[in-house]
């Protein structure tokens, strides 16, 4: 009996710290824009992300960026070519496009995003999905000259 009581405890432990644990989604966390912003000479900095469900913490978001002379930027250059910039000497071009009035196709480095836009704390934020459930993100911020 105590070895039952032991095993249904540690069962019991092991449920609430998986509750715990829930993957979270990025598209829980912010009211999106009803319609995707002017993109056309925008340029958006990366502020962190969602891993597998996980938020970023602001030392992992630094980790990442000093891999990359901390600079990640996607840049809209006109209406369909957008370049990702991944630190200073590396530079991909791509492509986007609408894909309705609320998200943005973008195709860069072999890598397909679904951008979607929220108001952040300091101005718009760009949140690319690399899935539909929203547990893969990475999230941008607009930068603003001046």
């Amino acid at each position: 009996k105590k070895l039952l009581a032991i095993l249904l405890a540690a069962v019991m432990l092991l449920a609430l710290a998986a509750c715990g644990d829930e993957p979270q989604s990025v598209l829980t966390m912010y009211t999106f824009m009803d319609t995707a912003p002017e993109l056309v000479d925008t340029s958006w900095s990366f502020i962190g992300g969602c891993v597998d469900g996980k938020m970023m913490t602001e030392d992992e978001v630094a980790a990442a960026l000093s891999q990359l002379d901390d600079y990640y930027m996607f840049y809209f250059n006109d209406e369909s070519t957008v370049t990702l910039y991944e630190g200073a000497d590396t530079a991909t071009t791509g492509t986007y496009s609408a894909a309705n009035e609320t998200t943005v196709k973008i195709e860069v480095g072999g890598v397909t995003y679904a951008a979607v836009f929220a108001e952040g704390e300091n101005g718009p934020i760009m949140v690319a999905l690399l899935n539909s459930t929203g547990t893969n993100a990475l999230i941008f911020e607009m930068v603003v000259e001046g």
